[in-house]
């Protein structure tokens, strides 16, 4: 191995020390949030659809808070809740990971359930009748809930990395529920961004820039800046 190589890779070992995670929201952990949290702050939660109250956008299910639930982010043959917010102003990145808690409530008869980040969808679930083991919440009428089981509720866990690199990531969520009868809800909403080496303006991965911010071109060895 040549010098030239060799020096290359040791700055590539070292710029690539220089990646770090940033948190971009860490929201809906505690039992405490309220109205104010969601819609209350400078960038604020959009909430949309028929069914929509016009005040309390969350509801507690067995004994955790969640952002919508049963009878606020229900379905409607035209227009179904969803939820969206947009952040800006992201550092250089390649990549984001979000996970969140979601809870299916009440019935569900093969809707569908979809996370879109900059209007792509990418992750859909959908749930049925048979869908979850355990009447937790929602519906309280005891009737309905004993000789019905899809009245059920459905805990969903959701963990994905994808590739992004724009400088504002939109999340929406939204069901393909027709009817009121069933309903949905998160927590615990974590995304973080992969991000770039310092000096990267844009980058493929935490090692390789693919342009700088500080108007230097790339090395000629290991694309760092």
């Amino acid at each position: 191995m040549s010098n030239l190589y060799f020096i290359a890779f040791f700055l590539l070992f070292l710029h690539a020390g220089n990646s770090q995670a940033y948190t971009v929201t860490q929201e809906f952990f505690t039992n405490l949030f309220s109205d104010d949290d969601i819609i209350g702050t400078a960038n604020p939660w959009i909430i949309s659809g028929t069914n929509i109250p016009s005040y309390k956008y969350f509801t507690d299910c067995a004994g955790v808070r969640l952002l919508g639930g049963f009878q606020i982010l229900s379905g409607d043959p035209l227009n179904p809740a969803w939820l969206s917010k947009t952040w800006t102003n992201l550092p250089p990145h390649y990549s984001a990971t979000i996970s969140m808690k979601i809870y299916k409530i009440d019935s569900w008869s093969s809707d569908s359930f979809f996370i879109m980040v900059d209007g792509v969808s990418t992750q859909i679930y959908t749930w049925g009748t048979t869908t979850g083991t355990t009447d937790i919440c929602g519906q309280s009428n005891p009737l309905i809930n004993t000789f019905n089981p899809q009245y059920n509720e459905f805990l969903q866990t959701y963990t994905a990395t994808i590739n992004h690199t724009s400088p504002t990531l939109t999340l929406k969520l939204i069901s393909s529920l027709q009817s009121w009868a069933g309903s949905w809800g998160i927590r615990e909403l974590i995304i973080t961004l992969n991000r770039c080496h310092l000096s990267c303006l844009t980058c493929l991965n935490a090692s390789i820039c693919t342009s700088c911010d500080n108007g230097n071109g790339l090395a000629p060895v290991g694309q760092f800046c």
